[in-house]
């Protein structure tokens, strides 16, 4: 069976198995500072997070948290997750992002069922990882749609479903996340839960693997060794349909929000 990683940019390889490779959340980053704000509002909190003012952002963060503000307690459970500005606690973190959830947050929802699957902060529950990936994934965020997806292929937490699982992977694929797109081309290269079909396995496989996924790429050069010159240029034609269509990165902010899930 094939294996987990907390981090998606170094999964678990395995030998035959193509897909499920890694149960994963995005993290999302501007990539130039934000300028303060004036006020103690969750924009200027978040806004010193991302610049790296901890201890602004704890002080800003913490009071609305305890006051019940859904998005405040999932940053401040991200800043116990990763250790940024407060001691390193996935308890703390469980916790905090738990509220956030069961508030209907999405990134919560997300991070909360990558918890339950890693056994971060609670004990292991495939079935609560389910669950909150689902009530995640329901709220469009790809990378629950993608998880969720894994979990109906490997029939953990639900019962092994190809078809549910190949439905999450092509949503979160279409959202143009990578891992996705490789999983929805290895059902389509090995007709679970799709018709088998080598064009688009090798399209999809095409489309992740302009993304960086290395996997993707090994997978599509295998298969170029079994096509025809010209299924390869069918394709590739395909590919590019896809790519400009799907291939835009996965947006997933909290509101200005920045952190959906917690690194090892």
């Amino acid at each position: 069976m094939p294996g987990f990683s907390a981090d998606p940019k170094l999964p678990w390889v395995p030998a035959v198995c193509t897909r499920a490779a890694a149960f994963v959340l995005c993290l999302c980053l501007p990539c130039a500072p934000i300028p303060a704000i004036a006020s103690d509002s969750y924009e200027a909190g978040t806004a010193a997070l991302i610049n790296g003012d901890y201890a602004t952002a704890w002080r800003i963060l913490a009071p609305l948290a305890e006051a019940g503000d859904a998005r405040a307690q999932n940053d401040v459970g991200v800043m116990f997750g990763r250790g940024l500005g407060v001691p390193q606690s996935y308890a703390d973190a469980a916790m905090w992002i738990e509220r956030a959830a069961e508030q209907g947050n999405p990134h919560a929802q997300s991070t909360l069922g990558y918890m339950y699957y890693r056994a971060r902060g609670v004990d292991r529950d495939y079935a609560a990882a389910a669950l909150w990936s689902r009530r995640s994934a329901e709220q469009g965020i790809a990378s629950a749609q993608s998880n969720l997806g894994m979990l109906y292929d490997k029939g953990q937490g639900v019962a092994q479903d190809f078809t549910e699982a190949a439905l999450w992977y092509r949503r979160a694929a279409e959202q143009g996340f990578p891992e996705a797109q490789r999983n929805l081309g290895s059902m389509y290269e090995h007709g679970s839960g799709l018709p088998a079909d080598a064009l688009l396995a090798y399209a999809w496989y095409g489309v992740a693997s302009a993304a960086g996924d290395e996997i993707a790429l090994k997978l599509r050069a295998r298969m170029a060794k079994g096509m025809s010159p010209g299924e390869i240029a069918l394709a590739r034609e395909l590919a590019r349909d896809l790519h400009q269509r799907y291939a835009a990165p996965v947006q997933e902010a909290t509101s200005p929000g920045i952190f959906k899930g917690l690194s090892p």
